[in-house]
């Protein structure tokens, strides 16, 4: 059996989201697509030395090389995959040449999180609009239930994207809401009251839209389809842009700030490392550096913030 069957049987075996497992098909899109033109379509003519080839030649369409997080995400994408083959007796573990391609240390950056009033500032930009029609209404209402969840519970874009109104009635009624994030892992992470409060509001002005194939939507588009990633990130970065914050903004920016607040009140890092849904600590502890900052501190209350 070529590669490329091998591939799509793995995709195929993902307990993933549409949009996770299309993250995964453009990844390992790039690495077959390279095996075939190299002329390795069978798994068992790949070696470690390939694939470390393959993954320093990385380009993106603008020429540009990949990022450290770019390889090691691709990298990981082909780990599953041969992990995959092992499982299933095409190769043995021994034979494995991804199991030893080690990842590639990223500079240690100190994280950009927004400060209490760059949180208000966003979340006013929404509040502030008065609504003339009723689709607009019904956006105010989807971008704060949007905004405050990511602010309020550290979703990643994909966790938000994936959300379905099933997973959240139940977190209505338990108080957990429970997400599926790298990895297939699950996790669950407690909505913050001010969350839970304009997700509820959205919820009364939410279109009946028809449930796709991961289920029925939380968040929608004007078109009645689930929100996109790319969407999602263009709501963020206009209203960023719209309150004149200087910093980039990103969604993965408000789970920054998230984490960030957490442990800054006091929180124990290792339970915020649970919450966030982080592999290890020290990727928690790189968010704990900033405890230093008094004016910050001054404003923390307790551990989940109010940003109106």
């Amino acid at each position: 059996m070529a590669l490329a069957d091998h591939v799509e049987r793995y995709l195929g075996s993902l307990r993933l989201s549409a949009a996770t497992r299309e993250e995964y098909r453009r990844d390992l899109g790039l690495f077959l697509h390279w095996a075939v033109t190299t002329g390795r379509s069978d798994p068992e003519d790949i070696t470690r030395a390939d694939i470390e080839e393959f993954l320093s030649g990385l380009v993106r369409k603008d020429g540009r090389r990949y990022s450290a997080a770019g390889r090691n995400r691709v990298l990981a994408a082909i780990k599953g995959l041969y992990k995959f083959m092992v499982g299933a007796r095409v190769i043995s573990d021994g034979e494995n040449p991804a199991a030893h391609v080690s990842t590639q240390k990223r500079p240690r950056r100190s994280p950009v999180f927004l400060e209490l009033d760059e949180g208000s500032r966003l979340i006013l930009e929404v509040w502030k609009r008065e609504p003339a029609t009723e689709f607009e209404s019904f956006r105010k209402a989807r971008d704060m239930a949007l905004l405050t969840l990511l602010l309020g519970s550290g979703l990643r874009i994909s966790e938000l994207v994936s959300l379905n109104l099933d997973t959240w009635r139940e977190a209505m009624m338990n108080g957990w809401l429970s997400v599926v994030g790298k990895g297939d892992k699950e996790r669950i992470v407690p909505p913050s009251d001010e969350a839970v409060e304009y997700v509820q509001a959205y919820l009364k002005v939410r279109p009946e839209v028809p449930a796709d194939p991961d289920g029925e939507p939380l968040f929608v588009s004007r078109n009645k389809g689930r929100l996109s990633h790319v969407q999602i990130q263009r709501i963020v970065r206009g209203l960023a842009q719209s309150a004149g914050l200087d910093k980039k903004i990103t969604p993965h920016k408000l789970r920054a700030t998230w984490v960030t607040q957490l442990l800054i009140s006091g929180a124990n890092p290792r339970e915020v490392q649970k919450l966030a849904g982080h592999e290890s600590l020290d990727t928690t502890m790189l968010y704990a550096g900033v405890r230093d900052n008094e004016e910050l501190k001054r404003h923390v209350k307790k551990h989940q913030v109010r940003y109106l």
